[in-house]
């Protein structure tokens, strides 16, 4: 990747910033604090602090905290209520959040590759004591190794795949989703999903959660947050979720729905999005030879995922303009 291009991909990834949003080191105006799943599913609980206004017209650096207040947002009804005797739900206690998920260890393996060779080795004792060669469709290994330049990749036990990211023609991206046989079998597809803030640095690994086809990978230096999350199937990266892009979001396993909260200039909002959807599969219990019901929240090799969503906006919030000045002040920083 040249100057020009690094430069270009700076700016995306600044204004991307810019939009998404971050915490000042010193609060001012309000910030959003925590979300919680709750006993029911499809109400989260939001909760923000609100400090002095922020006034970018002098130099103060204390803030006081005024109040917390905390929010249900009950996306079944549409309702959203402010008091906390009103509340319907609670908390849960269950382990059905996305932080809260197991994930797939990638630590045991490395990658090397010759400058503009086409072939990757896949080396590691996390496979035996086996060594695999891929010959990789359209790949041309670039001559350095960095943030901006390499291989993105990430293993799937329950796949028994590896994945690789990489140029494509034109502005797309290639993806090979390579199996551990002998002949080394790899399905190629390519996508208009961007991979440009994805830090490629080998040092860098991805968490992958099997149980939601779902995988979270790296991102580059300077951003509000760590990581951008994926989609998968068995052959391919499925589609982007971007609504866990953001600083504070949440995923409810239990009914495969992702939430994002963010501060707009109207107050708190809130949105809602399926990532993936249940099955309702019929096992035969062999016992007593009764049926019974089970429910399989992660979707193998669906392409089209059914995506709908709703929102909430809690008008009880001012948008500060430090913050947008602070943004401008790092995204030159970055550039620096």
């Amino acid at each position: 990747m040249n100057l020009r291009e690094k430069s270009i991909v700076s700016i995306v990834l600044f204004w991307a910033d810019l939009v998404n949003g971050c915490s000042l080191p010193i609060p001012c105006g309000t910030e959003l604090k925590s979300m919680e799943l709750t006993n029911i599913t499809g109400i989260v609980h939001v909760t923000s602090s609100v400090y002095e206004e922020c006034d970018f017209d002098s130099n103060k650096f204390d803030y006081r905290l005024l109040y917390e207040t905390k929010t249900e947002f009950d996306f079944n009804s549409g309702v959203e209520r402010k008091d906390f005797e009103a509340f319907i739900a609670s908390p849960t206690t269950e382990e059905v959040g996305l932080y809260k998920q197991e994930t797939v260890n990638q630590e045991g393996y490395s990658l090397a590759y010759e400058e503009y060779s086409d072939k990757v080795f896949v080396t590691g004792e996390k496979f035996g004591s086996l060594n695999f060669t891929y010959t990789l469709s359209g790949f041309i290994a670039p001559s350095e190794s960095g943030m901006y330049e390499g291989l993105i990749s990430f293993y799937s036990e329950k796949m028994k795949r590896i994945y690789f990211i990489y140029p494509g023609q034109g502005f797309k991206s290639a993806i090979a989703s390579c199996t551990f046989d002998a002949d080394y079998f790899c399905d190629y597809s390519s996508t208009d999903i961007s991979f440009s803030s994805i830090n490629k640095s080998p040092i860098l690994r991805a968490n992958v959660y099997d149980s939601m086809d779902l995988v979270a990978l790296p991102l580059v230096c300077c951003l509000c947050r760590d990581y951008s999350y994926f989609m998968f199937n068995m052959t391919t990266v499925v589609k982007a979720v971007d609504i866990l892009d953001t600083r504070l979001n949440e995923l409810d396993f239990r009914i495969g729905v992702a939430y994002s909260a963010n501060i707009i200039e109207e107050g708190v909002s809130v949105v809602s999005e399926h990532i993936f959807q249940e099955i309702q599969t019929e096992i035969i219990d062999m016992t007593n030879m009764s049926i019974s019901g089970m429910t399989n929240m992660s979707i193998s090799g669906m392409t089209n995922m059914g995506i709908s969503g709703s929102s909430f906006t809690v008008t009880n919030a001012r948008y500060s303009w430090l913050k947008m000045i602070c943004h401008i002040l790092g995204g030159i920083g970055f550039f620096l």
